[in-house]
């Protein structure tokens, strides 16, 4: 009777265990696509400001802008695409020509709406996040996200984008540390019944 009661509660856990860690990766993946879309417009503005590069650096009369290279570290292609812009604003202010032209009225705009649609991307990765990290919190779940090794998502801030590029969901290792010492268990599990059958026979 023992032995059957422990082998539903193990079905039962075993089960509990991979739905709950199933639904936490699929948190974990939206919060991946999440910062890849953020990636992503990111890049745009990369685009956005290479071409208009491009364009100044045919007239000779105008400073030389360097081109700006995509990156897979998001704080460093953020950090540089916004220096950029701030060199391109004031490079303006010093050529009345370039600041009055349509080519650089155009380039504001395109820089304009690429941040309002950053913004919202910001705002879709932190809705993503805060879902994810109250599922964490949660009793029981916070119990199995331990096990599992998730841990906390980082919020989208201005001041620390380093966070953005430091969240890689669960710990494979935690999870293998796991399975070993589950299997374990059944072993020693197998062991003293072999044993017990043992003794019963004789």
């Amino acid at each position: 009777m023992m032995s059957f009661l422990f082998w539903v509660l193990l079905i039962f856990l075993v089960y509990y265990f991979i739905t709950r860690y199933n639904r936490l990766q699929g948190l974990n993946q939206e919060i991946k696509e999440a910062r890849s879309n953020i990636k992503v417009v990111v890049e745009r503005k990369v685009a956005i400001v290479n071409q208009f590069a491009d364009l100044v650096n045919s007239y000779g009369s105008y400073e030389k802008l360097i081109q700006l290279k995509v990156s897979d570290n998001y704080t460093e292609m953020a950090r540089a695409t916004s220096e950029a812009v701030t060199s391109i604003k004031a490079l303006a202010n010093t050529y009345p020509e370039l600041k009055s032209s349509t080519h650089y009225s155009q380039f504001l705009e395109n820089i304009s709406q690429n941040e309002q649609i950053l913004t919202e991307k910001r705002e879709t990765y932190n809705y993503v996040v805060k879902g994810y990290n109250s599922q964490i919190a949660q009793i029981p779940m916070v119990f199995v996200a331990s096990a599992l090794g998730f841990k906390e998502a980082p919020y989208f801030d201005p001041n620390n984008e380093i966070g953005i590029d430091s969240f890689s969901g669960a710990n494979t290792e935690a999870i293998k540390e796991l399975a070993i010492k589950g299997t374990e268990v059944l072993k020693d599990k197998n062991r003293t019944n072999k044993k017990i059958k043992s003794i019963n026979n004789t």
